[in-house]
């Protein structure tokens, strides 16, 4: 019996870009004849996006800073779009009075106050690196919020959804005064 070597070679994907494909070739055997190999394209790692909140926890009335964060890893995003439905499940989340918007996945981000969505439209990240939008958010009911955000561009192999992020709103404390009628 022959021994078996391990082998490494790098080939381009249908989209250009470079995978290993490692595998066992018998020594002394050609690749493709007596031991057929079929080579597999390595699945890109996705995009990840995360939602926050901060602070968390806040009262009816009261602003948090709703973050949403890519991180790239599967080559330069063009045509990158973001889009977070405030009032998803009937939540009562809009975008505050004073917006106080940040942005640095570049392209079109305006939030206004009011608002019950969120969109990116255009943006940009590049390869290995992380963009964000960010934006003042408010609710004027207590409940719970749980928001994700969907995403898309190019390179990515299909749209996605953020991880969750929970938004805890309270009711303002009621002030109760006595008054002494003596």
């Amino acid at each position: 019996m022959k021994s078996m070597q391990p082998f490494s070679h790098s080939f381009a994907t249908p989209i250009g870009r470079k995978s290993k494909f490692v595998g066992l070739v018998a020594l002394g055997l050609t690749i493709g004849a007596a031991l057929p190999l079929t080579a597999f394209a390595a699945t890109d790692a996705s995009a990840q996006a995360t939602v926050s909140f901060s602070p968390a926890n806040i009262q009816a009335t009261q602003t948090s800073t709703l973050t949403i964060t890519i991180n790239n890893v599967t080559g330069n995003v063009n045509g990158l779009s973001i889009s977070d439905d405030l009032s998803a499940g009937g939540a009562s989340m809009v975008v505050a009075s004073s917006p106080s918007a940040t942005n640095t996945c570049g392209g079109s981000f305006t939030p206004a106050a009011s608002d019950t969505s969120l969109s990116l439209a255009g943006g940009s990240v590049a390869n290995n690196g992380t963009c964000s939008i960010s934006v003042l958010v408010t609710d004027s009911v207590a409940e719970t919020v749980n928001n994700t955000a969907s995403v898309a561009g190019t390179n990515f192999t299909a749209g996605f959804t953020s991880t969750a992020a929970t938004l805890t709103v309270t009711a303002l404390p009621v002030r109760l005064q006595s008054f002494d009628v003596n």
